[in-house]
């Protein structure tokens, strides 16, 4: 068996609990999502500069290879929905599109500061069992720089060419419950959380209007949050999602000292939740990492769901040694995996 197989099969849907050795066949009544930050090609130099001796994994025939190779697994478990950030290649639609019958949403592409971003946010939808119900809903992150802000600098400071992406599906056999996604990539720069928590913010406003325009009788509706984040745990974001409000006395731009969630009625919970006898630990997460590069090891890509669905299983992960410059974690992409992210995912069940 190959490397690159045996990775492969590390990754599948788990059972929650002791008993989670085993693989089980996807339930009935319920859907599997997987949400992953798939490296875009234009920022792979980024990481080159740090590490020049590892060309080879940033070789973009390979990689592009390999990421084929990542997005036929997640057809292979049969995944519902795959929710990518950081696309700039063809290789997704060409393997899930062309392929393997998803169809595909995406934000808008060619656009940025300096007309240079061109990566988007995207959902796979599998549409042989799945359809969607009215429009998809791109929300722009930039608009949120044309508000009255004390200075031009702190209004700039709100564009960044970052893009979310709300859609709703219904399973053709389960015409009575539908699914909101919501698949976004927050600003990266850790010294702009107030930035990041602004964008979550117009993100859930964008949302609960999306959920008003769906509102329909007898239907019942569920709403996940999920993304790149760019947020750790115990970050404003993740105390803003998880519990439905938050402090912002030291964040420029805000008058209310404290920002609660428009969708704070969903009781969000993180799929990676650290539990304790009590419950969740709201301000940890149960992963050691999603994100391992030089400079950076932690928990930054998420999918939140609300109190309306429960978790069955959990996607797990491959285990990388760390490097051999002594590193007691991972540094990623590596020959075996293309992405300096970790893909998560989760299977719900409409029923308890």
């Amino acid at each position: 068996m190959s490397e690159h197989n045996s990775r492969m099969n590390e990754i599948d849907f788990i059972p929650l609990g002791e008993n989670s050795e085993a693989t089980v066949p996807k339930l009935q009544g319920s859907f599997r999502i997987v949400s992953w930050n798939t490296l875009a090609d234009q920022y792979c130099h980024y990481q080159m500069r740090e590490r020049p001796n590892d060309q080879k994994v940033f070789d973009k025939h390979r990689r592009h290879r390999l990421l084929g190779k990542v997005f036929r697994h997640f057809v292979k478990i049969n995944a519902d929905f795959i929710c990518l950030q950081e696309v700039d290649f063809k290789i997704a639609r060409q393997t899930l599109v062309d392929a393997k019958s998803y169809t595909r949403l995406l934000t808008p592409t060619g656009y940025g500061r300096g007309d240079t971003r061109v990566d988007a946010c995207c959902i796979f939808y599998k549409s042989a069992d799945w359809d969607i119900v009215g429009k998809k809903k791109i929300v722009n992150l930039d608009d949120l720089a044309d508000a009255d802000y004390s200075s031009q600098k702190l209004q700039k400071s709100f564009r960044r060419g970052n893009f979310g992406i709300i859609a709703c599906f219904v399973h053709r056999l389960i015409p009575n419950k539908r699914i909101v996604i919501c698949n976004t990539h927050l600003y990266w720069n850790p010294e702009y959380e107030y930035v990041k928590l602004r964008q979550a913010h117009y993100l859930c406003v964008k949302a609960k209007e999306f959920l008003h325009e769906l509102k329909d009788s007898g239907v019942e509706t569920h709403l996940i949050f999920c993304g790149d984040l760019n947020s750790q745990p115990g970050s404003l974001v993740h105390e803003y999602l998880s519990m439905g409000e938050v402090p912002t006395q030291n964040c420029p731009s805000f008058l209310e000292k404290t920002l609660e969630c428009p969708l704070r009625h969903l009781l969000f919970e993180s799929i990676h939740s650290k539990h304790d006898k009590g419950g969740p630990v709201y301000q940890k997460e149960d992963i050691e990492y999603t994100n391992s590069t030089v400079d950076f090891h932690g928990v930054i890509d998420y999918i939140f769901h609300p109190y309306s669905l429960f978790l069955t299983k959990i996607l797990s992960t491959p285990t990388f040694n760390g490097p051999k410059d002594g590193r007691k974690y991972p540094v990623l992409p590596t020959k075996e995996w293309p992405s300096d992210h970790m893909a998560i995912g989760a299977e719900f069940s409409f029923e308890e």
